[in-house]
């Protein structure tokens, strides 16, 4: 780790009273017995913050109490995002990974002493992501390295309302239909400057119909700049309350 800010870390307990981690807030866990880790917030941007480097340890799963807020964002961060990640099932809002350098392998190899090796499974998303069912706002993993197709298991994120971004990254493949389960989705659905549509015949270049589902849209929907073709699907015609739409250069 590399934030300037590291008050209180690895000493005692990370919710100790007066010696509470920097960038950690507690809350009174069941009975209020014992406190609980509920939010981590470590940007670049923030007091202290930035400069993290290296991997995401797959120990961050065991954070089962954080509720709100997972905000690592704007560091160096690179490899992989450990699939534990969705063993944060009460996580309500604000999982904020954006400005890292998350699906890079190359970067992880040259840094970790250790010589872990990735292969291309570095640049995808986990399925798990799929189990943050809770989430209901913020899923911020733009400006990344990532280099697949669009999980379809993140469709199970039915909760979730505004700012699901995705962009910036190498996304490529078929459109997941499954998306179109985000009904729930009002504002900021942002899937531009991808290469989703890439490397797959014509007929799955094709905009999924099933995205005209997303009837609660009012703004911010963006999937410019990506490798997709065809006629837009007559289902998008439902989309009665959107006015904000970037389709350039799809």
């Amino acid at each position: 780790a590399g934030w300037m800010n590291r008050a209180n870390w690895m000493s005692g307990d990370p919710c100790g009273v007066g010696a509470q981690w920097f960038g950690i807030t507690c809350t009174d866990g069941p009975g209020g017995a014992t406190k609980e880790v509920t939010e981590l917030n470590l940007p670049s941007h923030g007091s202290g913050g930035g400069a993290m480097g290296g991997i995401l340890p797959s120990q961050i799963g065991g954070l089962t109490s954080l509720t709100a807020n997972l905000d690592l964002s704007g560091n160096s961060l690179g490899g992989p995002i450990p699939s534990e990640l969705g063993r944060l099932t009460a996580l309500a809002e604000n999982l904020m990974l954006e400005d890292n350098m998350l699906g890079n392998a190359a970067l992880v190899h040259d840094s970790n002493s250790l010589g872990f090796a990735y292969g291309s499974e570095c640049g995808e998303l986990p399925t798990e992501l799929g189990q943050l069912t809770s989430l209901d706002d913020r899923l911020l993993l733009g400006q990344n390295s990532f280099t697949s197709a669009l999980p379809s298991e993140l469709g199970q994120l039915t909760r979730f309302t505004m700012h699901f971004d995705l962009s910036y990254n190498s996304f490529n493949g078929q459109l997941p239909s499954e998306l179109g389960q985000l009904t729930a989705l009002e504002e900021d659905f942002d899937l531009s400057y991808n290469r989703i549509g890439a490397g797959v015949d014509p007929y799955w270049k094709l905009i999924p119909p099933e995205l005209g589902h997303l009837t609660a849209m009012t703004k911010g929907w963006y999937f410019n700049n990506n490798d997709l073709g065809g006629r837009f699907p007559t289902e998008l015609g439902m989309l009665t309350s959107l006015t904000e739409i970037g389709r350039a250069h799809v």
